[in-house]
């Protein structure tokens, strides 16, 4: 009988196998693509540490989430050229020139006119926080 996984099971069959190699540089494909959300962040995690002890990520992705939580440099591709090469915050700022649409917490963040604009959900947070702030010291200064 033939073992049969699922794509998330194999995904990390193939990343245990890479990580057993221990290259210099990483470049992956989608890399949470069929994981659970747990998996994807446990990668997420792993990979970050890779970086941190000296290993060069590459990520190839479509989910602009992952890039503005993950990566600080995002390079866009269009047509087999390279549009933007920057860092995430400033592809993002010009996004409309380059076809990409930013995840739902840069749009939100734009919204509410936020300098700079959020990349993670906990930035957008911090955003809230202080313009909650900022009105809560103008309506004090009022009364």
């Amino acid at each position: 009988m033939l073992f049969r996984s699922s794509q998330g099971t194999r995904r990390k069959v193939a990343l245990a196998s890479v990580y057993a190699m221990d290259p210099e540089i990483w470049l992956l494909d989608e890399p949470t693509g069929a994981l659970d959300w747990r998996s994807a962040r446990e990668t997420m995690e792993l990979l970050r540490e890779l970086n941190g002890a000296g290993k060069t990520i590459v990520l190839i992705t479509h989910d602009m989430r992952l890039v503005a939580e993950h990566a600080r440099r995002c390079v866009v591709m269009s047509g087999g050229s390279i549009v933007a090469d920057d860092e995430t915050r400033s592809v993002f700022a010009q996004s409309d020139l380059f076809g990409i649409r930013p995840p739902a917490v840069w749009r939100i963040s734009e919204a509410l006119n936020a300098r700079p604009s959020a990349l993670t959900t906990q930035d957008l947070c911090k955003v809230i926080g202080n313009q909650l702030v900022a009105e809560s010291e103008i309506d004090v200064g009022r009364s």
